[in-house]
């Protein structure tokens, strides 16, 4: 099962369902795929599963305004500039994996 990675900024608007993508230069996702994430719950490591609803393959350019709320950001200036911290030699033709996902419960049940 591959683990996506996720800075810890994100884990609130993760659990939140504010964030529900991810922008990938690599990827072996497809649809219907669990993957999960872990992050530090008070002192314990908590592993949360994620669905994932699709994968896009999409050039840097065409980011947007849409893609960018799914990300957690309200701009998406502000979204390419955080790719761009990540992967500085990002061109505008660059193709880059869309992932989107959906939490699910500890019990395998998904949450709506």
């Amino acid at each position: 099962m591959e683990k996506l990675g996720f800075n810890k900024e994100f884990h609130n608007i993760l659990l939140e369902r504010i964030k529900t993508s991810t922008i990938r230069k690599h990827s072996d996702l497809k649809k219907d795929d669990i993957t999960y994430f872990t992050y530090l719950d008070g002192i314990n490591f908590t592993k949360q599963k994620l669905k994932v609803i699709s994968v896009e393959r999409i050039r840097f350019d065409e980011i947007d305004k849409n893609i960018s709320k799914t990300e957690g950001y309200l701009h998406e200036d502000l979204l390419k500039k955080e790719l761009l911290l990540i992967c500085p030699k990002l061109k505008d033709n660059d193709l880059l994996y869309y992932i989107q996902f959906k939490l699910v419960e500890k019990e395998d049940k998904e949450i709506n």
